[in-house]
């Protein structure tokens, strides 16, 4: 296994809790070079249970991973979301634009790749917590 400096790489697993409960997960970790010329990080992954969503909880998250990758002079995001799924809107409202899309699973299942500005998002989302916190 090699470290993040022999890689030139960052994985991020994120989980929010609530005593000893699981309530989400999220991950990002730095695009790969290959699959976009400029550099970035990728939202690998977003989930919150059905019962706790709805809450900020997974804005949190994506802040969390935010405060871990912007100090590393990381300007933009990227997340890969299917094109039929509910959570485009989500992504849509926090200013992502799709800036291509590609197929997957042997060509059947058509993916959107977002683009979010991280100091836009990251603006957004505080917005959108202060609801919460309030």
């Amino acid at each position: 296994m090699n470290t993040p400096d022999e890689s030139n790489d960052l994985r991020v697993f994120i989980g929010a809790f609530e005593a000893n409960q699981l309530l989400g997960v999220a991950a990002g970790s730095f695009v790969e070079s290959k699959d976009s010329p400029n550099a970035g990080i990728e939202l690998n992954g977003l989930w919150v249970y059905p019962e706790h969503r709805g809450k900020g909880i997974s804005l949190k998250m994506i802040l969390r991973i935010l405060d871990i990758f912007m100090p590393l002079g990381v300007f933009r995001m990227e997340v890969y979301n299917p094109h039929h799924a509910p959570s485009n809107a989500f992504y849509v409202k926090f200013g992502g634009r799709i800036i291509r899309q590609e197929y997957q699973m042997d060509g059947i299942l058509p993916v959107d790749i977002f683009e979010f500005k991280l100091d836009d998002f990251r603006g957004r989302i505080a917005k959108t917590l202060s609801r919460y916190d309030g």
